[in-house]
């Protein structure tokens, strides 16, 4: 998280106004705004994060608590991200319907390095019927899915909103993750201290062979084990160009 001097420092890059920085501020220092439940299938809990160094709730394990892990916790771009940070109350006109009031809860508040916004995971099928209920509200545009309601009224507030779906989600990738965050925090926590030389060597093993799978490198790099090969790994030091740990792009949210 960021101090008081950074938060400020961002603010400024950003060139927020006042009532932007005091809603970001109400959030940053406020409890969530609801808490999460669980529903049919879907298991909601708690996520641990070091980056923010407090727990972020997540309503389902399929869609929000891998988002959570592939494009917040270990992206360098974000700085923050809230749970359940705000409930808005939206008045509007749809065509043809009469005027009514939403409540929204925007599953999170994202802090990026350029940018920050409101952003709402949901799953592909449940979008689908949705833009079939309410076509005046949820729409795909340009491949892309849209809560136009939602949407304008959030960037007439000078923050980008994205409602994003569960095709986004690399499964392997965050099969991975969750294989190798043990090592990650270990690491971080000072529990499990890597060699230089095991490091060194390791790096030169692999620019040398490149696309050598992981039985060879271990025969190779003969004083690592495969507990310092995951740690490389996992702090981003090393690639191992075989599908269990292959480094895929991430899809970079459009920043309004």
């Amino acid at each position: 998280m960021l101090h008081d001097v950074e938060f400020q420092a961002w603010c400024n890059s950003l060139r927020l106004s006042q009532q932007q920085r005091d809603l970001v501020n109400q959030i940053r220092t406020s409890p969530p705004a609801r808490k999460v439940k669980g529903g049919g299938r879907n298991v909601h809990g708690p996520y641990a994060s070091s980056k923010m160094g407090r727990t972020i709730q997540f309503e389902s394990h399929t869609v929000e608590l891998p988002a959570i892990t592939q494009f917040y916790e270990y992206d360098d771009q974000v700085l923050e991200y809230w749970d359940q940070p705000i409930k808005l109350s939206i008045k509007c006109s749809p065509q043809g319907k009469q005027a009514t009031t939403i409540s929204h809860y925007p599953d999170f508040f994202v802090m990026r390095n350029n940018c920050c916004g409101f952003e709402e995971w949901k799953t592909e099928k449940r979008l689908e019927k949705l833009s079939e209920e309410q076509p005046y509200r949820y729409q795909k545009i340009e491949r892309e899915w849209v809560d136009v309601i939602v949407q304008e009224y959030i960037e007439s507030l000078g923050y980008y909103y994205h409602l994003r779906s569960d095709t986004e989600i690399d499964w392997v990738k965050y099969r991975n993750q969750k294989y190798l965050q043990p090592y990650k925090q270990g690491y971080l926590k000072q529990q499990y201290i890597l060699n230089d030389q095991v490091e060194a060597n390791v790096q030169e093993i692999i620019v040398s062979y490149p696309g050598i799978n992981l039985t060879n490198l271990l025969e190779k790099a003969k004083n690592a084990t495969i507990d310092d090969i995951n740690t490389l790994i996992a702090l981003e030091k090393v690639y191992e160009p075989i599908p269990l740990f292959q480094k895929s792009l991430l899809r970079f949210v459009k920043c309004a």
